[in-house]
């Protein structure tokens, strides 16, 4: 988790550089905007899990069951980690109507924009 947390931390400092300097791409709504980033970075993590398949297996194997593990049944850890998340993923499960799969980015951007469209209707 730590290098995909050092490679998420380097994709959103560079999409704050752009917002800064004005070079960002806008999409139009803060919506669009918000589910651009959550695609940004889920594609990051999208190519360190490709990265980890082909130069190590068993630890891919391993940290995709892992998460599985906790995204779907709590395992500990989630609740105790983030409880906005852990609402998040309850939802993702629900929409699915299936567990998440954690190497799958789909499912992890339907969880990111649940959670922004959580904290959306938490400031309205």
């Amino acid at each position: 988790m730590r290098q995909i947390n050092a490679r998420l931390a380097r994709v959103n400092e560079r999409a704050y550089e752009q917002f800064r300097n004005g070079t960002w791409q806008d999409r139009g709504s803060v919506e669009a905007n918000d589910n651009a980033m959550v695609h940004i970075e889920q594609s990051e993590i999208q190519s360190y899990l490709g990265d980890l398949a082909e130069t190590n297996i068993d630890q891919y194997t391993d940290l995709v069951s892992n998460m599985n593990e906790i995204l779907n049944n709590g395992a500990g850890g989630l609740e105790f980690l983030d409880p906005d998340v852990a609402l998040a993923g309850q939802r993702v499960r629900e929409q699915l109507g299936r567990d998440i799969d954690f190497a799958n980015q789909d499912d992890r951007e339907a969880i990111g924009r649940e959670l922004v469209r959580y904290y959306r209707e938490l400031r309205e």
